[in-house]
């Protein structure tokens, strides 16, 4: 993928489901619910650390580790996430860009 990778690429995504697959043989889809900043943008011109959150369902076994996005504008996207806590909708993953 060409694009840079920012904030602001992510922020349409938001409320949309992404096909995804991970090393461990898991598929299906997340949900992307969030994106927001970490802080500040370290120069003027240049894009700040941010977190991404996506949801999988609350039966998936996710652990961390790499997970392979297949989005129809993005192409394929490899991500390191976390699984962050346990909600009644589903399993919070995050993603942190710096």
């Amino acid at each position: 993928m060409d694009t840079n990778l920012t904030l602001d690429v992510f922020l349409p995504l938001v409320n949309t489901s992404i096909p995804i697959e991970s090393a461990g043989g898991m598929g299906g889809e997340v949900r992307l619910i969030e994106a927001k900043p970490l802080g500040p943008a370290p120069d003027e011109g240049q894009s700040g650390p941010f977190v991404l959150v996506f949801l999988a369902p609350a039966d998936a076994d996710v652990q961390q580790g790499m997970l392979r996005l297949r989005h129809e504008t993005l192409g394929a996207l490899d991500l390191f996430v976390v699984p962050a806590r346990r909600t009644e909708e589903g399993v919070c993953l995050e993603a942190i860009f710096n």
